[in-house]
């Protein structure tokens, strides 16, 4: 059987356990202190990168946003220069293109350029329409020679 511990020895295990397990935790702090500083440098590396790709990804976004603005502004002028033509091509033909109220783009978008219906009646029945109206108005000229002349 062992002799019974002191309160002396006591005090005195227990310290030891104490200063046993601050340079336990000293080493421990130390190694973790050491990885931390070999992995600074991947660390800083990597977050450079991060910035990076971040730079990358907004100045794409802003491209792509050019390029569809470009796009859009493209086909607003096509769609403009086209109902600018067909309101010309209505004048040119003597048709009346509505405008409602100004002329401006904005009024020739909102309201469809409609060309007026014509009866178009052919040049050969036209013709043949004057001729008997031709001969009711001066019957004496029409039974005329060619060539011949009152005098």
């Amino acid at each position: 059987m062992s002799p019974p511990i002191t309160l002396k020895e006591a005090k005195e295990a227990e310290r030891r356990a104490r200063k046993h397990n601050l340079e336990v935790a000293s080493a421990e702090l130390d190694d973790i202190n050491d990885c931390l500083e070999d992995m600074q440098p991947n660390v800083k590396s990597v977050c450079a990168e991060v910035v990076r790709l971040q730079a990358a990804a907004r100045a794409e976004q802003r491209k792509r946003a050019r390029e569809a603005a470009a796009a859009k502004a493209a086909d607003k002028a096509r769609v403009e220069k086209t109902i600018a033509s067909h309101h010309v091509n209505m004048r040119v033909r003597g048709q009346h293109a509505k405008t409602f109220g100004n002329s401006s783009s904005k009024s020739v978008q909102n309201h469809a350029v409609v060309p007026r219906r014509t009866t178009a009646v052919p040049k050969k029945r036209k013709m043949q329409n004057l001729v008997p109206l031709v001969l009711e108005t001066f019957p004496e000229d029409c039974n005329e020679k060619p060539g011949s002349s009152k005098q």
